[in-house]
Formats: C-alpha cells, sequence, structure tokens
C-alpha cells in the first residue's frame, strides 16, 4: 500500500483547508487517498477521526490523538481488578470512569493468555510488578525482542526497548540475570517464574538449573523493582541436565555457559539466595510500563521487531497501535478494522507499519490485534465512552489490559447545550415540552442541569404560557423558544398552526390484552398537507361498546374481558377514531418459515442458523446452532436476530413461540424495541428453564412500561455455568403476539384442525379417549363426509360396547371378515342401528344428519320436543321426532339464518365429534 503523507496534517490535528473549508465533524474531506468521514473534538486536548479508505482492499482507520501539552489531558494503562478479570474496552471505560476522571477514550492493549486471563507480557505501575509475563522466542514471534510503552518518569509517553537489571545474591558473590521467562541462549543466565508458558523450563541438555523454593514474597506480582525476595536453594542440576520443573513458590535459574556454570557449581541445596528484578534506568519509576510487540516504527521510519515474511506479520487483520511523535507530546491510538469484505479488509503488519508512519508516526508499537481490536471514544453529550469502530466480530471481545484517553479537566460552567422539543410544530391550543439533553462545559464535561435554574422564553411570533419546561401555544404563528442555562443557550423553532384538516390517530388499530394499558399518539395533518403535532390532552376522547377506558392524555385502559370497540377523538369540527379490540385471537408477528429473514451472532460463544429438519406448523421452522465451550465460565448467549425490526400489532400481553428443546437446561430470552428506541429483555423461561426436549409452547410477558410501537429485535439462548457451557440446538416456529390469558396453545392434534377450530375441543376429546383417529397423513379431514361404518365404530367406540361375540345381523354387504363387522353387528343387536330394505347396511354410504339424529336418539334414549320446527322438518317426516329430541336437548340448534335443520345432507366427521359429544356433556 502507498499511504502518502499529505494526510500527516490532518491526522496530527493541524489546520487543513480543502475548497475553503475546514474539516468539521461529519464532514467527509478527500484527503489524499482517504477520508475523513467524522471528526469530533472529544476535548481541547483530544481529537478523534474516522478515516477511510476506498480502492481494492478498503481500510477503516480510527485515530485518537491526545495532545499532552493540555494539563487535563493523560494517557493511563486501564488494569482490571482483580488482574485475571477480563472485560470489554468500553465497560473497563466505564469503570474507570469518576468525576474529575474521565475516560473518553480507550484501545484495547495487550495480549494476554485465554486459559488464564493474565496480560501475556510486563505490566508493571508506579514501579511494581503487576504482572511478569514472559518474552517470546523466534524472530516471527510478536515480542521476541521485549519492547513496551509507557509513561516515563518525566512524565512523557515512551516506546522503546526494555531490558531486566537483576541478580541473585548468594553466599561470596552476585550473579547477573540476562532476561525472565524466555527461552535461554548461550551464556545466558535465564530467571523462570511459575507465570512462564508452561511447568517446566524446556531447556536442553547444555547448561544447568538451580531450584529455588520458599520464595518470602511472589516474584511475579507485587514486587518492587529494586526488591530484594528470599528463597532457598531446593535442588541444583549438574551441568547437562535441563527441563527442570518450575515450584509454585519460588523460582529456577537457569545457566549456560561455561564461566555461568562454574559460578552456578558453587551453589549447594538449602543455600539462602537473594533475587532482585529491577529494570535499566530509562524505564525506573515509570508511571507504568505495558510490554507488547512487534515495534513498528522508530525515528520515523517503518523499523519491525518481527520477520515482516511470517505468517503473523503476513495475515492481514484488524489491527490496534499506540503512537507517539518525536518531540513526546503527544500519544496516538490507532486501529484498523478488517475482515470485513466491502468495508475493511484489515491489514499485514508491513501495511500498518508504513500507515503510521504516513500518520506522522516518530515511534509507534503493535498491539493486540483481531477480533480484540476495538476503539471507544466519548461522544460530546455522553458521560461514558462507547464503542467507535467496527469489531471483526459481532460483540465486543472481553480483554485484559486497555489504554485510556483521560480527561481530569474539572467540572465548569456550561457553555454548550443540547435541547429539543418534543414536537417542533403543534396546533393553536396544544402543547410542546422541552427536554434539555445535556449541558457541557469548554472541556466537554457532562453537567446535571438544575431544572430550576433553566430559564424559558420566547422569539419571533409566538404566544403561550409555560408551565415548567411545557409550552401551550395561544395562537398560530412561528418562532422559536430561547433556551438558557448558565452561559448556554439553545434556540429550538416552532410553528404553530390552527388550521387542522385532519387528525391522525396513532396506531391505526388497537388490539391490546385484557387489562393492559396504551398511550396513543395523534397528529395533525394541516391545510398544505404538513404535519402538526397533537397533544392527545387537546383532544376530547371517547370509547364505544365496553372495550375499556381512555384518560384526558389519551391513556386507553383495556377492560378485562374479551370485547371490540372504537376509540374516537376530536378536534374542533375534525374527528378520527380507530378499532380496538380487547383479548382478540394471536397476531403472528413471524412464522419463521423463511431463514433468510435472520442472522446469528453470538456473545463468547459460536452460533449459527439453518431451516429445522423438524416443524411444528407451516412449512419451515428455524434452527440455532450454538457452542457455548469458548466462554470458559462467563455468561455466553447465541442469537437469532431479525434482519428486520418485525412489527408487533397493538399492546398484547406476551409473546408466544414454538420451541423444540433439547432438553440442555439453559435460559431463553428475547428482546423487543418499542417506540422510544429503548430496548427491553423478555424472558420465555426463567433461567435454566429451557429443559425440554421436542415441541414446547412459552410465552414472554410484555413489559408493562414499552410504548407502542413495539418491533421484534432478537430471540437468544443464553448460559452461565461453566458446567452447563457445551453445545446444542433448538427449534422456533409460529413467533406470535397474545392477547388473552384464555388462549390456548396446545399443539395442533391434526395438520387440518388448528387450535382455532370450531370442533377443536370436541375432537381433542374424542382423540385422547381414541375413540378417533386421523389419517397416516397427520390429517383429520373435519369436512369429510362420514360414511356409516365410520359412525358404528365411533358410537360403539364412545359408549364403550362389547363388541367381542355380536350375533351376526346378516347384512348382505358387511360378512363377518369385514374390517368393521364387530361395531357393526353390535350396535346393530342394540337395535340403533338398521339396514337398508333390501337387506344391506351400506357401510361405504354417507350418514345424512336426519340419519346421525335417528342413532344418537336410539342410542341414549333422547326425548323432548321443541316449540317451534325446523322449516324443512315437517311433522310427517321420518324423523321429526328424532331431531326435534336432540334439539330439545340443545345437541344442535340447526342452521340459524334460516332455521332448518337440513336433514339430506351428509354429516362431516367434525360434525358427528361435536354432536356426539354434546350428548356426553
Amino acid at each position: 500500500m502507498n499511504w502518502k503523507k499529505p494526510l500527516l496534517a490532518l491526522v496530527l490535528g493541524f489546520q487543513v483547508v480543502a475548497s475553503g473549508m475546514h474539516a468539521t465533524t461529519a464532514e467527509a474531506i478527500e484527503v489524499s487517498s482517504g477520508t475523513v468521514n467524522e471528526r469530533i473534538q472529544v476535548t481541547p486536548g483530544v481529537t478523534y477521526k474516522d478515516i477511510r479508505h476506498g480502492g481494492s482492499t478498503p481500510q477503516a482507520v480510527r485515530v485518537l490523538e491526545m495532545n499532552l501539552a493540555d494539563p487535563y489531558t493523560k494517557v493511563e494503562v486501564g488494569v482490571p481488578d482483580p488482574l485475571t478479570k477480563r472485560a470489554t474496552v468500553t465497560s473497563q471505560a466505564k469503570a474507570d470512569t469518576s468525576p474529575g476522571h474521565s475516560v473518553v477514550g480507550a484501545v484495547n492493549a495487550g495480549f494476554f493468555h485465554f486459559d488464564n486471563n493474565l496480560p501475556a507480557y510486563l505490566l508493571a505501575v508506579n514501579n511494581t510488578i503487576m504482572n511478569l509475563g514472559v518474552i517470546s522466542s523466534g524472530f516471527d514471534e510478536y515480542m521476541s525482542v521485549p519492547t513496551a510503552f509507557g509513561m516515563a518518569s518525566d512524565g512523557k509517553p515512551l516506546i522503546d526497548q526494555f531490558a531486566y537489571q537483576s541478580s541473585v545474591t548468594y553466599p561470596g558473590g552476585q550473579l547477573p540475570i540476562s532476561s525472565i521467562n524466555k527461552a535461554r541462549g548461550t551464556n545466558e543466565a535465564i530467571l523462570y517464574t511459575p507465570q512462564f508458558s508452561y511447568e517446566s523450563t524446556r531447556t536442553n541438555t547444555y547448561g544447568m538449573e538451580i531450584v529455588v523454593t520458599n520464595a518470602s514474597k511472589p516474584v511475579d506480582q507485587g514486587l518492587k523493582f529494586g526488591e530484594v525476595v528470599t528463597g532457598t536453594v531446593q535442588t541444583v542440576t549438574p551441568y547437562g541436565v535441563g527441563n527442570s520443573t518450575i515450584p509454585k513458590n519460588g523460582f529456577v535459574l537457569s545457566l549456560q555457559g561455561g564461566a555461568l556454570a562454574a559460578i552456578g557449581s558453587q551453589i549447594k541445596p538449602g543455600t539462602q539466595l537473594q533475587l532482585t528484578i529491577d529494570m535499566e534506568q530509562k524505564w525506573r519509576n515509570a508511571q507504568y510500563i505495558l510490554a507488547s510487540g512487534p515495534m513498528l516504527v522508530k525515528d520515523g521510519k517503518v523499523s519491525m521487531t518481527i520477520d515482516p515474511n511470517s505468517s503473523r506479520a503476513k495475515e492481514r487483520n484488524p489491527r490496534t497501535a499506540v503512537a507517539v511523535n518525536k518531540d513526546r507530546s503527544k500519544v496516538f491510538f490507532v486501529t484498523a478494522d478488517g475482515r470485513q469484505r466491502g468495508y475493511a479488509s484489515g491489514m499485514t503488519l508491513s501495511e500498518f507499519a508504513e500507515y503510521l508512519v504516513s500518520l506522522g508516526a516518530d515511534r509507534a508499537l503493535n498491539l493486540d490485534g483481531g477480533g480484540s481490536t476495538t476503539m471507544a471514544v466519548r461522544e460530546p453529550g455522553d458521560i461514558y465512552a462507547t464503542l467507535a469502530n467496527t469489531p471483526s466480530q459481532p460483540d465486543e471481545r472481553l480483554v485484559s489490559t486497555t489504554l485510556e484517553a483521560v480527561s481530569t479537566a474539572p467540572a465548569g460552567e456550561a457553555v454548550t447545550l443540547k435541547a429539543a422539543l418534543t414536537a417542533p410544530a403543534i396546533a393553536s391550543g396544544g402543547t410542546t415540552t422541552v427536554s434539555v439533553k445535556s449541558a457541557l462545559d469548554r472541556y466537554n464535561n457532562v453537567l446535571a442541569v438544575n431544572p430550576a435554574q433553566v430559564s424559558l422564553s420566547v422569539e419571533g411570533d409566538l404566544a403561550g404560557t409555560f408551565n415548567g419546561m411545557t409550552f401551550t401555544a395561544t395562537k398560530a404563528g412561528s418562532g422559536a423558544i430561547v433556551v438558557k442555562y448558565g452561559q448556554a443557550v439553545a434556540k429550538l423553532p416552532l410553528t404553530v398552526n390552527d388550521t387542522i384538516k385532519q387528525i391522525i390517530i396513532q396506531p391505526s388499530s388497537l388490539p391490546i390484552g385484557e387489562g393492559s394499558t396504551a398511550q396513543l399518539s395523534v397528529k395533525g395533518v394541516d391545510g398544505n398537507g404538513k404535519t402538526v403535532a397533537l397533544n392527545p390532552s387537546v383532544l376530547k376522547w371517547s370509547v364505544s361498546g365496553n372495550a375499556g377506558t381512555i384518560s384526558p392524555s389519551g391513556l386507553f385502559t383495556a377492560g378485562n374481558a374479551k370485547e371490540k370497540g372504537t376509540i374516537a377523538a376530536s378536534f374542533n369540527s375534525i374527528s378520527a377514531s380507530i378499532p380496538v379490540t380487547v383479548g382478540g385471537d394471536p397476531i403472528t408477528v413471524s412464522n419463521l418459515d423463511d431463514v433468510s429473514q435472520w442472522s446469528s451472532s453470538a456473545a463468547r460463544a459460536n452460533a449459527s442458523i439453518a431451516a429445522s429438519d423438524v416443524m411444528n406448523e407451516g412449512s419451515g421452522a428455524l434452527k440455532l446452532q450454538y457452542d457455548f465451550t469458548p466462554a470458559k465460565g462467563e455468561i455466553a448467549a447465541a442469537y437469532a436476530n431479525a434482519n428486520q425490526p418485525m412489527a408487533i400489532a397493538g399492546k398484547p400481553l406476551s409473546l408466544g413461540v414454538w420451541v423444540h428443546g433439547d432438553g440442555k437446561g439453559h435460559w431463553l430470552r428475547g428482546k423487543i424495541v418499542d417506540g422510544n428506541g429503548t430496548e427491553h429483555t423478555i424472558n420465555f423461561t426463567e433461567e435454566g428453564g429451557l429443559n425440554w426436549t421436542g415441541w414446547k409452547h412459552v410465552q414472554a410477558p410484555i413489559p408493562a412500561n414499552a410504548v407502542l410501537p413495539l418491533t421484534f429485535k432478537q430471540i437468544y439462548v443464553a448460559e452461565a455455568s461453566p458446567e452447563k457451557q457445551g453445545t446444542g440446538a433448538i427449534a422456533f416456529d409460529q413467533l406470535q403476539a397474545v392477547y388473552s390469558n384464555e388462549t390456548s396453545f396446545a399443539k395442533p392434534l391434526f395438520t387440518d384442525v388448528p387450535n382455532s377450530h370450531w370442533a377443536y375441543n370436541e375432537i381433542q376429546y374424542w382423540t385422547e379417549l381414541g375413540v378417533i383417529t386421523g389419517y397416516g397423513d397427520g390429517s383429520f379431514k373435519p369436512e369429510q363426509s362420514l360414511k356409516r361404518a365410520h359412525a358404528a365404530l365411533l358410537l360403539a367406540k364412545a359408549m364403550k360396547l362389547d363388541t367381542s361375540h355380536p350375533t351376526n345381523p346378516n347384512f348382505s354387504d358387511v360378512p363377518t371378515d369385514h374390517l368393521y363387522y364387530d361395531a357393526i353387528a353390535t350396535i346393530a343387536n342394540m337395535g340403533i342401528v338398521t339396514g337398508k330394505q333390501d337387506g344391506r347396511f351400506d357401510p361405504n354410504g354417507t350418514l345424512t344428519r336426519a340419519q346421525m339424529a335417528a342413532i344418537l336418539t336410539r342410542a341414549y334414549n333422547l326425548t323432548g320436543t321443541i316449540p317451534q320446527n325446523f322449516a324443512d322438518v315437517p311433522n310427517d317426516f321420518w324423523a321429526f321426532k328424532e331431531i326435534s329430541a336432540l334439539a330439545a336437548n340443545g345437541i344442535t340448534t340447526g342452521y340459524k339464518e334460516d332455521n332448518t335443520f337440513r336433514p339430506q345432507n351428509a354429516v362431516t366427521r367434525a360434525q358427528f365429534s361435536a354432536f356426539l359429544y354434546r350428548i356426553l356433556q
């Protein structure tokens, strides 16, 4: 890559003029091969830039510049507490923010070990060793040459190599230590501590080793540079023996070379030794030292302490670096995103080094990159720094140490005010409310606003009154509401209109749960077709029927029973209305058939989505596969995300979904977003409650304070227990909004008998008793005509008749080997059914409604008459008495629209199930 020098002035904060304009926030100014996508003056001493590069290898670079000449700007190291705790960059920045100490920017810093979460290399704060770490071996490693960034004793930043000045004192002499926790070379004395990457020294046989135990204090953490640690020699290996085990409470001194071995041979087991770990003079008394690598830039030129042809250097990855300018007055945090096609390709280490040189870096040091690359920046008006770049994985990675840009500026008087109106255009008589978003001083500190000290006034052609922060207009006009707080002033444009031609109520219809509340909003449209805000309180509201009540402010409270009605509102002579349904049927949010509408993401886990090979309803289902093993005891989650927000109709009681569980006992949750943009986490199960296998319907209550309109964002499975952090898969089907606690979500009995089918309960009853069954394809065929043979079988089962030894009724078309002979013969013996005049039973003939009435009245001895006969069943009809008895007992009501029974119509399977069920009830 050819990063060009003209970018230097822009990035290092000098004034840049392009077409006569200064670079400002959110401007896109082409400078050489880069475009400044955004520039923020975070504080007087801290500047942030988002720089984009196009071409075949697009890049997205963020640069945070700290001018240490500013007395209130500091660069500090963020250290987790305890040291083994990992956190995201933004959460560490938030934790380190306090009054007078604001972390306004941060990046991920040194590498860390995934197995124990400790920093990989040296970390020292205020001359105290927080972590000794290791030094890599081989020129293809990140820190084969010990290099660090820190704030030196002179108060200036420093990027340079470091060397220990350590020694072991024994009776009669002193042995200098070459280095610590690195591979032993020729003529070297290497100290190995418990933080070495392995349990033993892994040295060859060309040397000797002294194993020391009972150290007076740990040498890896908490030891001050220059402090003396005593220990007792446990063993001394003869020359030619290596690879000693490193004791947990001590260290190993490994010697190579004749002169060093001669000294070591004088030391015997039981000898008391004194160990001193110290640092060379340029790093002594530094505020902190953070080791990392490789060094990328030295003296304004590419100078890498890694083989540029090694696999680590040649990989194109996201990158993070810290850099300083030549006079050490400025520090730069630099990140380059990567692994994201079309947005950011990432850089090799050589490309990154060249780019840092093009930014004007005098020295630069590589920090941990890849998925850890993160930059956080405090936006003006915010208290905490938030994510500024786009990491290569969906969520911020948990990291060890961070580097932080800190502002210690004291809070001053407000000079900048961010305020807004709830509505910039209202009707005469309407209201709008002033909200003060933030007040900032000259250092961009966020100030607590005392409402009593906020003054409000109007300018222009406006008239009205203030009640606290709310303005009520008394006439049409336009102008601005002037907000003053300290020295800060904000002017908020406002238009007042009195020519309302139309009222629009939102939402346009309201399905709502029983007993729930929903705040309705309204807007007006003037004669020019422009939208005008209407305060709900200036309208006259009403509700028809018993659907519920509505307050003067437009807050609707639903009744506790299923009901339909209308909500109406009027303004002067203009009115509008919307339908409201309380406790109605569920409304589908997503049938979850189309996998392309969803995507996966994960936190400390791996996740993917696919079409499920099992489904509950419809033509498909969504499968979420998860792997929680990377979490290692931290909370892990696997998400199925809606690619576009999915609308939730009205204000339901809950969201329900069918879940095919894997029995792993996780936590099933979801997220919705309300009309204010607030995210609400909802629980489909309690923690550990996803403990079933197969299909089950679960519901997540909707928070009462969620503001309309609602949208669905994601459903996910989470786990915090290490023993349950394995792999698995769950499936989802039919996500619905639920409006009534009485709604049944029993699994459909048959593919063609949904829960809403008019005879669902009756069919379910007989199915559970084993009286009726469906077909091999899972259907019931409820509207299919019932055959006479099937009617005999169903009746025999329902009456629990003994069909084992019936007398043969000698029907000519029902031989003794007929499939339903026993049932037909049994009910014929009882006189419940009779055959045809020609001696046939006609088993495959359809059963008419009249025949059904006759069979059921004989079977259950039904009697009675009805005051008004059916229009199509005269007194002389052959089944008149039976049909009348059936109606008298409430088994049938006929067809109400024309008072007919339709006796010659065929009986359907659903009708017979319902009539038989009603007799028993």
